[in-house]
């Protein structure tokens, strides 16, 4: 391997809403539904 490119992201993709999305349909499978507002809310600061 001659390079690696790491993406914090919102650097070169913002896939938040993705993630957040994912796990609304996660939860809505289990039976819990989340705004993604409230999901921000429970989510770690990272």
């Amino acid at each position: 391997m001659r390079a690696a490119i790491f993406d914090l992201d919102g650097t070169l993709v913002d896939s938040n809403d993705l993630h957040v999305e994912a796990w609304r349909e996660t939860f809505r499978h289990f039976g819990k539904e989340f705004t993604a507002s409230e999901l921000h809310q429970r989510s770690p600061r990272w």
